[in-house]
């Protein structure tokens, strides 16, 4: 766990500890008690891997100290006891570091397709924007429409509907680079944010993934395609023009006869004529 603790906190632990190892020289086997709150907070404010090795540090001291003044039986179960308590502590923190990795992946995951969902594609895209703004760089959106796709449900059921958009994911981050992102809007239309891709370049990749798609079978009992709607992010443009773009070209894809890739490159310029490009 890579936790950081403040630094007022850290600091904090330090005095703790320092006064356990005083009172268990003044107190004797009494003052060993203050080992147990002292190990909870330094689990609580410190790293992992910090808290261990200061809980290491404090149980070699007191375990020491014990065997000169109460014998080894006491030391020993003094160990046992303190070092049990360590175990606990770490794997509760572990259980909670993972329960909260889960959950925050499932708060911005499609969990059908693995695809990221709409609510991330929403921050991803200001992102970019913000990118755009600052640093003028380029971002291009794809808007992804499975062609019939209440057709396959109808003739072969939810299950092989499911079937494909699994396999369009699949086949998407084959095809696309690590940063490039995949987003499920809902049912069977998919976004693919192209980070630092210019239009022409967004739209080369586009008609790729198209052919891909026409190519595989992502269900045995028919073909399936996809049409494309492609949209450059303009320079001062609104987040929501730009989604509007980019699904005004998916229009025209669809409306133009579908398995094709239609585009929006510039402010100033007409949506560009469907077809397979």
């Amino acid at each position: 766990m890579t936790r950081r603790a403040p630094t007022r906190l850290v600091l904090g632990i330090i005095p703790v500890l320092a006064a356990t190892g005083m009172t268990m020289k003044t107190q004797g086997i009494s003052g060993s008690f203050w080992c147990y709150p002292a190990v909870a907070a330094a689990f609580a404010v410190l790293p992992t891997t910090s808290a261990g090795v200061a809980s290491a540090a404090l149980l070699v001291w007191t375990t020491m100290a014990l065997q000169r003044t109460a014998g080894t039986d006491v030391a020993v179960q003094f160990v046992g006891t303190l070092t049990l308590e360590v175990v606990v502590l770490a794997t509760i923190i572990r259980a909670v570091a993972t329960m909260r990795r889960t959950l925050g992946e499932q708060a911005i995951t499609d969990p059908l397709t693995g695809a990221f969902n709409r609510r991330y594609l929403n921050v991803c895209l200001a992102m970019a924007a913000e990118r755009c703004r600052r640093m003028t760089e380029p971002s291009s959106l794809l808007l992804l429409d499975v062609d019939h796709f209440k057709a396959i449900n109808d003739g072969f059921g939810h299950a092989a509907g499911d079937e494909v958009l699994v396999g369009l994911v699949r086949l998407l981050r084959q095809r696309l680079r690590p940063l490039d992102g995949v987003f499920r809007l809902g049912g069977e239309e998919f976004a693919v944010l192209l980070a630092g891709a210019a239009f022409d370049d967004a739209r080369t990749v586009a008609e790729h993934v198209r052919e891909m798609v026409a190519r595989e079978k992502l269900l045995a009992a028919r073909p399936v395609s996809i049409s494309i709607g492609v949209s450059e992010l303009r320079s001062g443009q609104s987040i929501q023009a730009w989604l509007a773009d980019a699904d005004a070209a998916l229009y025209l894809a669809k409306r133009d006869g579908r398995n094709r890739v239609a585009g929006h490159a510039h402010a100033g310029r007409a949506i560009s004529q469907a077809g397979a490009l």
